[in-house]
């Protein structure tokens, strides 16, 4: 009450609420398991209107990457074949989440706050151009796909750990 009569003396203009910062963490979207990416790929992009951002090859495991347009990052799906997997059983929906892919500002500082915390970190790849993933679990087990894309396109990279 004291603040709000001195502000109102003064004639100053105090914003009820500030603008929150930008977030440090951003969904990228679920990693659905499917047996025909085709027909998925087909399924997303006449019933929502999504494009196909990129395909990635991990040995048998094949992801796609869904979004709404290529122009931006955003929140889309990812759809993920297990070539190991018989195509022709239907997913038990029960065993058909992977994990929950996060987009991170820093890689580095997630994994220094978890080894802090007494908890394992992960391991830090370069799967693709531009990119750095780490995996991690949480204690109930379920897997999470962080994602750092802020590093240069032209930067080269491996699958070998950092």
């Amino acid at each position: 009450m004291i603040r709000a009569v001195a502000v109102a003396a003064l004639g100053l203009v105090v914003p009820a609420f500030a603008d929150p910062p930008a977030p440090a963490v951003s969904l990228i979207g679920p990693a659905l398991r499917v047996s025909d990416f085709d027909r998925s790929a087909q399924f997303y992009t006449q019933a929502f209107g999504m494009v196909v951002v990129t395909k990635l090859d991990f040995g048998r495991v094949h992801e796609m990457i869904l979004g709404f347009s290529k122009e931006k990052p955003q929140p889309g799906i990812i759809l993920m074949q297990d070539s190991a997997l018989d195509p022709s059983k239907s997913i038990d929906h029960g065993n058909g989440f992977s994990r929950v892919v996060l987009r991170v500002a820093s890689l580095d500082a997630i994994n220094a706050r978890l080894v802090a915390a007494g908890m394992k970190g992960g391991e830090v790849h370069a799967p693709h151009a531009g990119y750095r993933v780490m995996n991690i679990t949480d204690p109930g087990g379920y897997r999470y796909e962080l994602v750092e894309s802020h590093a240069p396109a032209t930067e080269k990279t491996t699958n070998e750990p950092k």
